[in-house]
């Protein structure tokens, strides 16, 4: 028994049920995964629907309400140079400088060599 530290038998049974138990819990997890990803959607459709407006019935009696969605995502938002207008401005104010004076007061405070 080279690198063992246990000498146990070897169970095919509770092998089996290892692997039965394994899989259960594989299946239960994936199981959650989708309801939560269901609910999330469900969430995201509601939210969306509540957002748009009610879609019209037209002559024919078609719901036209991905032609709404297609306006929406289309429509442009009104922008200036920095973001969103009626947003205040990200930019860090910055105070004007006189370079010609700045290289004066550099010339005059550096030690000459």
């Amino acid at each position: 028994v080279d690198g063992g530290n246990s000498r146990e038998l070897y169970d095919k049974d509770e092998v089996e049920w290892e692997s039965q138990y394994e899989k259960h819990m594989i299946e239960e997890k994936e199981k959650k995964r989708r309801m939560k990803q269901a609910r999330a959607a469900t969430a995201a459709r509601e939210l969306r629907e509540s957002l748009l407006p009610s879609p019209r019935q037209t002559n024919n009696g078609i719901v036209e309400e991905q032609n709404n969605e297609d306006a929406l995502l289309r429509e442009e938002l009104p922008q200036n140079d920095v973001g969103l207008v009626g947003e205040p401005s990200r930019k860090r104010a910055r105070k004007p400088v006189d370079y010609k004076q700045l290289l004066e007061e550099m010339q005059t405070n550096s030690p000459s060599k």
